[in-house]
């Protein structure tokens, strides 16, 4: 018989032995059979089937389908699932085979049943355990803990453990069915916080036995109390944040913060994650009233009898010094006057000590000065034989390491005589029978004031009527109307007070009024090309506050678009006579007017020119390629130049296939091919510049050109690219790329450009090459042909290339050229012997010199006021003063004057290279020669001096200045303006590209140390052609 267990609710096997006895015999039937019971109650049935796997299973409707036979297992089982406490019995097991006979084997089933309920007691007997945490207990206490078992067969074993250690097996059978074990722990330590207790029960070894836990909580006293960092001094008034940790204690403890005998309160706590560390953080801001008081931090567990710990510091507080001023004890601060010997003293309280006092007066500070009766001894100050001056406000200061400390203010109030204010207006304009008010201010302590005004003139003194005055403290207004001219003279005004009468008097100036003299030594200062910055000196303001304005007109047709009329750009009125002129177009001309004005009127203007700088222009060569590429030219007819690189040759045919009589020549054929696949390689290597361009559209803002394909550019591969450049300004305008050559198009042109027309630059590119570029001119190019750029681009319109011979197209050029000669050659006989209308020969122009002065450019500097305008005929005047000025009163002594030894500018050698440009910036002083021509006289010939350039002999005429005079019986006055050295400095020719209007004549004058050009829009002075540069 064989002994089987299982445990209730389990599985259960019972063994069966089913291999046949003899080698090659069959399993026909296997019956199950359960004592005490005929009746069988599981079969496995294979008889008639081939094999095992198709025998068929029955079980009896007792065992509820939990039976099955595993016949495939060794030894087979029948195995028993949710086992139950009736399975238990004797199993029979009955085996048939189709030779061998049958066999019988029986096998005894035991059920265990396992504990039911495991129930821990405390030691009040008490079932129920909140969360299963036994305690708080107190260090040294002991622990009785009780643990009951319920259930089972057979009687089961119960246990104490703690962890994987054993703590007591001893148990106990109490009553039916029950199993106890008592476990007693004593004198109890921090060791056993939260030590966790398993009681279990087991009666068998094939399932887990049942068990139950508890945690062991305890009260712990703290095991040190300590305040964060180290004792250092405090500064009073800073914040501060303090420490303290308590170390293990449980529960949480309490913490207590004082100061001396005060509680502070003003503190968080935090604890570490593991509840072992519980931290105050207090918040402190010390006072100086805390030094040497006694900061402690307080930690105990209120569950644990005298378990309080504590620690702290003895407070040192530094702060700034605490200063109060006072004055001499024997001084009375409301009965100081001008004369008396004053002293302060400073009291201070600080720590740590100062090391600097200082004092101040209304704000400043004050310094150790015997010489001005200043006296600094330590903590105490002097002020001998005060003054008015030195009222106002005193402190004392002391500074040491935390900061300074500044005292009270004490103020210094001085009794003294009324004074004049300072900063009044002591000349008043005033018209006859004009009645005005004269303020008289005065400064005095106390400022109970009486005044006292009269009149003086050269002629006598009048005391004004006190009607005609109000006075309010230490200011009086008196009414005064001059009648006739001996009523301009001056007003004395006079006070006093109980200190004394004003020693001198007020006095201001009476003259009659009129409207403000015209600025002058005006100039222009950092000019931009934006902005200019003008200023002027202001003239007389005829005895009334005066105003300056300023007037700026754009000039007609200066800013590069179509002529239009003078217009106002900007009008300001200031204070002052400087101003700053911004959002200006760049390159423009502007008139400027300047002028002063009050309430009797204006002055007259000062008139000057003001032209911004051009912005810096980007040169660029019709060359556009990179290093290393030719340049081909084409026009819009796709024509190619007669020296443009030739396109590729066709790529050559593979060689074709021939019957190879032998092996020397199946190789020369290999080496063949091979030197022709390199050619190809090479020659596509070398990209062919872009071939039939033409253009088909131009607009002012849209430009199409076409180009052809060629065969021998990879049309995946390659990119057109098209540059569009002004021909006149050689500036790059717009851009743009394209995959195909049919259509290269640009519509956004910049409308404000020069109207000499275009060029057009095509290239193509790929990854590894760049192709020669292709020069295109639009049918609206301008060929000027006068200098090299245009020289190397001619212009090529479609009639010219539609010729058919070159004989052709040389005989139009020739007849257009002449044509063009003849046509200058009348247009500059018209120009010179054009009749003077009457009107003109009475004006002048002054040669462009107005400007130059004006520009403050060459070698003056900005400020430099002999860079000044033209006077105006008010101003004339002032030139007998002026020891530069040589008057000359005829014709003849102009003619002495162009004879004389004075230097001229010449040139002593010929320039050697036309791109370099020669700047003076030495100080040129201007002599002025004051000529008068009688009628309409020119200027004598002898003005004209020789100048070797180029070995031409051309005419310099000297630079000249003029004034005019509106009067039509008086002569005109001339103003030459004559260089005092003889420095030679090269004017240089005017700029290929300078754009100039079809009314406008350049004036080039070398009294500039650099190139500056003048524009005017009138004709030089008598008929004397305009100065260009040689």
């Amino acid at each position: 018989m064989i002994d089987a267990e299982a445990v209730a609710g389990g599985i259960a096997q019972l063994p069966c032995d089913v291999e046949p006895p003899v080698p090659g015999d069959k399993l026909h039937l296997v019956i199950w059979y359960k004592e005490e019971a005929d009746a069988p109650i599981y079969s496995f049935d294979t008889r008639g089937r081939s094999n095992l796997e198709q025998g068929k299973h029955w079980q009896d409707i007792s065992l509820d389908k939990r039976a099955f036979f595993r016949y495939t297992e060794h030894p087979a089982k029948l195995t028993l699932e949710n086992v139950r406490e009736s399975d238990a019995a004797v199993y029979r097991c009955r085996v048939d085979f189709k030779q061998s006979p049958t066999r019988n084997s029986k096998v005894n089933l035991t059920v265990i049943i396992p504990p039911e309920q495991l129930s821990i007691l405390d030691e009040d007997g008490r079932t129920h355990i909140p969360y299963y945490v036994l305690g708080p207990y107190s260090e040294g206490a002991s622990l009785n803990i009780t643990c009951v078992a319920a259930g089972g067969r057979p009687q089961p074993r119960v246990t104490w453990w703690q962890e994987n250690a054993l703590l007591d097996d001893t148990y106990e059978t109490v009553g039916t069915k029950r199993v106890r074990n008592v476990l007693r722990l004593e004198k109890l330590g921090r060791e056993h916080l939260n030590t966790i207790l398993t009681c279990q029960a087991s009666n068998n070894n094939m399932v887990a036995p049942i068990s139950s836990s508890v945690t062991l909580n305890m009260n712990l006293k703290p095991l040190w109390v300590r305040m964060q960092g180290e004792n250092r001094p405090f500064s009073a008034g800073t914040t501060y944040e303090i420490g303290c940790e308590v170390v293990g204690a449980r529960p949480t403890p309490k913490i207590i913060w004082s100061k001396g005998s005060t509680t502070l309160r003003n503190a968080r706590h935090t604890m570490s994650p593991d509840n072992n560390v519980t931290t105050s953080i207090l918040t402190f801001v010390p006072g100086i009233e805390d030094a040497g008081k006694f900061l402690s931090c307080h930690g105990s567990v209120p569950d644990i009898p005298d378990s309080e710990m504590e620690d702290g510091w003895k407070l040192d507080i530094h702060h700034e010094p605490v200063v109060t001023l006072e004055l001499g004890s024997n001084l009375n601060l409301s009965a100081i006057r001008e004369g008396i010997d004053v002293y302060f003293e400073c009291n201070i309280k600080s720590n740590p000590w100062v090391y600097k006092v200082s004092w101040q007066h209304n704000g400043h500070p004050l310094y150790h000065n015997p010489a001005t009766g200043t006296i600094i001894s330590n903590q105490s100050l002097v002020l001998q034989s005060v003054t008015r001056s030195r009222a106002g406000i005193y402190t004392c200061i002391g500074s040491n390491q935390e900061g300074d400390g500044e005292s009270n203010p004490l103020n210094l109030d001085i009794k003294f005589a009324p004074v004049c204010h300072h900063g009044q207006l002591k000349v008043f304009g005033v018209a006859r029978q004009e009645t005005t008010r004269i303020p008289c201010e005065l400064e005095a302590n106390p400022s109970e004031v009486s005044f006292t005004w009269k009149f003086n003139n050269t002629m006598e003194a009048v005391d004004i009527p006190q009607a005609h005055v109000t006075s309010e403290r230490t200011r009086s207004t008196a009414s005064y109307t001059p009648m006739t001219e001996l009523d301009y003279g001056t007003l004395l005004c006079w006070g006093t007070n109980d200190q004394g009468t004003q020693s001198e008097p007020c006095v201001y100036h009476i003259v009659p009024a009129g409207h403000p003299d015209t600025p002058h030594n005006c100039s222009l200062l950092n000019q931009t090309t934006d902005s200019v910055y003008v200023e002027c000196t202001e003239g007389f303001d005829g005895g009334l506050p005066q105003k300056f304005t300023i007037q700026v007109d754009r000039e007609a047709g200066t800013s590069g678009a179509p002529s239009k009329p003078n217009t106002t750009v900007y009008n300001q009125t200031s204070k002052v006579p400087s101003f700053s002129l911004d959002g200006l177009e760049p390159g423009t001309s502007y008139d400027v007017y300047v002028y002063a004005s009050n309430s009797k009127g204006r002055s007259e203007r000062v008139h000057f020119r003001a032209t911004t700088l051009n912005l810096p222009e980007r040169r660029t060569d019709l060359k556009l390629t990179s290093p290393g590429f030719q340049t081909s030219e084409s026009s819009d007819s796709g024509k190619r130049p007669k020296d443009a690189p030739k396109a590729l040759p066709p790529a050559p045919s593979p060689p074709r296939k021939e019957p190879q009589s032998s092996k020397h020549n199946l190789l020369n054929n290999k080496d063949r091919i091979r030197r022709q696949a390199k050619q190809i390689r090479e020659r596509q290597a070398q990209l062919p510049p872009p071939e039939n361009c033409t253009i088909r559209e131009e607009s002012r803002t849209t430009v199409r050109v076409s180009c052809a394909e060629s065969e021998y550019i990879d049309p995946r591969t390659a990119t057109y690219v098209l540059q569009v450049y002004d021909a006149g300004t050689r500036r790059l305008l717009a851009s743009t790329t394209s995959m195909t050559p049919s259509m290269l198009e640009i519509t956004d042109l910049p409308a404000e450009r020069s109207y000499s027309g275009l060029v057009l630059s095509l290239w193509i590119m790929t990854e590894h090459a760049m192709s020669d570029t292709t020069v295109l001119h639009s049918p609206h190019y301008v060929q000027e042909g006068k200098t090299p750029e245009h020289q190397r681009y001619p212009a090529l319109t479609p009639v010219m290339l539609s010729l058919s011979g070159p004989l052709l197209g040389a005989v139009v050029g020739a007849t257009a050229g002449l044509l063009l000669v003849i046509f200058v050659i009348v247009l500059a006989v018209r120009l010179r012997y054009r009749p003077r209308p009457q009107e003109d020969k009475d004006s002048h122009d002054d040669g462009g010199m107005a400007n130059l002065a004006a520009s403050g450019t060459g070698s003056s500097s900005p400020r430099d006021k002999s860079s000044t305008l033209p006077l105006n005929s008010d101003s004339i005047e002032s030139f007998e003063k002026d020891p530069d000025i040589i008057p000359h009163a005829n014709e003849n002594s102009y003619a002495e004057l162009c004879k004389g030894t004075s230097p001229r500018y010449v040139l002593h050698q010929p320039r050697t290279d036309p791109s370099t440009f020669t700047n003076v910036n030495n100080g040129s002083e201007l002599t002025y020669a004051e000529l008068s021509l009688r009628g309409n006289r020119r200027i004598p010939p002898n003005c004209y001096q020789p100048v070797q350039v180029s070995n031409i002999q051309r005419p310099q005429l000297l630079p000249m200045s003029t004034l005019t005079r509106r009067q039509p019986i008086q002569e005109p006055t001339i103003y030459a303006q004559v260089a005092s050295h003889s420095k030679p400095i090269y004017v240089p020719p005017p700029h290929p590209y300078m754009s100039r209007g079809t009314d406008e004549t350049t004036a080039e004058t070398p009294l500039i140390g650099h190139d500056n050009k003048v524009t005017t829009n009138r004709r030089p002075l008598g008929g004397l052609p305009a100065m260009r540069s040689p």
